[in-house]
């Protein structure tokens, strides 16, 4: 499963930051991308049938262009709205993504996103799905945590 969650998560992060922030995402990454420090991060829970968390991370110098595409703006926002912006593409992306592996039925309650915090990555959660895309000088990495098994 853990391959074709990769894919969808693929999909779905590409189609996002498409759709959302008129970015055009690369399968490879340069090294200009790979290299890119991390300069924000976002974390979405949600709980129903099973419960998880969906963090995404961006890397290099993205995120204002992010923000102004979303927004509309000739200018970089403002770091609130920065913040905000990321937190609904992880809010976007974890909406998206909970369909294709729980059944369209499934009804999931999603947190509103926050600073990633070490619960994710630790104790009963575990990495179901990852991917990293290109965008323009950075990358973003999304990654989805699942407590048990869906």
């Amino acid at each position: 499963m853990f391959n074709q969650w990769n894919a969808i998560l693929r999909q779905v992060s590409a189609s996002t930051f498409e759709d959302l922030g008129f970015l055009l995402p690369d399968a490879d990454l340069s090294r200009i991308q790979l290299d890119a420090p991390l300069q924000a991060a976002a974390q979405v829970r949600f709980k129903g049938p099973f419960e998880g968390c969906l963090i995404v991370a961006l890397h290099g110098e993205i995120l204002a262009p992010l923000a102004a595409n979303m927004l509309g703006e000739d200018s970089h926002p403002s770091p609130e709205l920065q913040k905000d912006a990321l937190g609904e593409i992880a809010n976007v992306i974890c909406g998206n993504i909970l369909p294709p592996i729980a059944g369209e039925s499934a009804v999931f309650r999603l947190s509103s996103p926050v600073q990633p915090d070490s619960g994710c990555r630790q104790g009963a959660m575990e990495l179901a799905a990852a991917t990293a895309l290109g965008l323009d000088e950075g990358r973003a990495e999304v990654s989805l945590y699942l407590k048990g098994k869906p």
